[in-house]
């Protein structure tokens, strides 16, 4: 297995690939720094011949970042789930996704490619999340919500059932959400309330 990101979040997914048993291939990162120092990997800038044919995974939390590399990644994704997380078998996992400890993905929830499904997030039945969400520490989705592209979702936070949240937004931590969050918005508090242009 190959990672793409040598920062905090690679640790992360490093330690996820352990606990799947997987094995580790490498490490690409433009900015070559330094990985952890229990593995011997060389950090190096992406290459489409090294190892062309084993997985990866874009391990960066940043959600512009991790689409803008997508595309140029000719690698195969792979899609990791936690062993201690609970996927539904109707569920749909797309790829390049992650699922981390404690996640739950219940009753025909469709997870979008590269998405972050971090520790102890529950995403109730028939959620939609599109490409490159995160999804921080123990949010709550009830039933049939839906996040857009590339929109990021702040620890503790709670969508009430059938909430929109569209693409390119924020969600401050902690928040509840009663309304729909419009394309390129930040909604905050509880109950959440949109900020207007000039404070986004």
């Amino acid at each position: 297995m190959l990672l793409y990101g040598a920062g905090p979040h690679a640790e992360v997914i490093y330690e996820l690939l352990q606990a799947c048993n997987l094995p580790f291939t490498g490490v690409f990162d433009e900015h070559l720094r330094v990985f952890p120092s229990d593995t011997t990997a060389q950090v190096r800038e992406y290459d489409p011949k090294y190892f062309s044919n084993t997985p990866l995974v874009i391990a960066i939390g940043d959600n512009a970042t991790r689409r803008k590399l997508s595309k140029k990644i000719t690698h195969p994704l792979a899609t990791l789930v936690h062993p201690d997380s609970f996927i539904s078998p109707s569920a749909q996992l797309g790829k390049g996704t992650v699922v981390l400890p404690g996640a739950l993905v219940h009753t025909k929830a469709h997870i979008g490619n590269h998405v972050i499904l971090n520790s102890r997030s529950i995403i109730e039945h028939h959620c939609v999340m599109e490409d490159f969400v995160h999804i921080a520490p123990g949010v709550i989705l009830c039933g049939n919500c839906s996040v857009g592209e590339s929109s990021m979702i702040g620890a503790g936070s709670i969508l009430l059932p059938g909430i929109s949240v569209g693409k390119n937004c924020v969600v401050g931590a902690g928040s509840v959400v009663s309304q729909e969050v419009p394309d390129h918005s930040r909604a905050v508090g509880s109950p959440a309330r949109i900020l207007p242009t000039k404070e986004v």
